[in-house]
């Protein structure tokens, strides 16, 4: 039955991404931001970020038509600042 499957979770995820070598390298695009002012000022400013992310939040799981069924709430944190909360839905296999 749909009850038997249902769940409630909670969770954590920390990860990191970077291109290139190294997360605080020069070539990483993620560390470089461009401005442009018209046709006359062009800037390239690097910001290195820290390259650890995280996710932390709540949500419900069922098994419907043998598919795992996923509904969270969670919040990401970036550069050490938590981000706006977000809804999210997906369907895959259980891992």
């Amino acid at each position: 039955s749909f009850f038997k499957n249902f769940q409630f979770t909670t969770f954590f995820d920390i990860g990191t991404a970077w291109h290139g070598l190294s997360p605080w390298g020069d070539d990483n695009p993620l560390n470089t931001v461009q401005v442009n002012s018209g046709d006359v000022i062009s800037l390239n400013i690097n910001y290195f970020r820290n390259p650890l992310l995280m996710g932390y939040g709540t949500g419900v799981r069922a098994t419907i038509l043998g598919y795992l069924v996923k509904f969270d709430y969670a919040w990401g944190v970036e550069n050490g600042k938590v981000q706006d909360s977000r809804f999210y839905f997906s369907i895959g296999a259980d891992f």
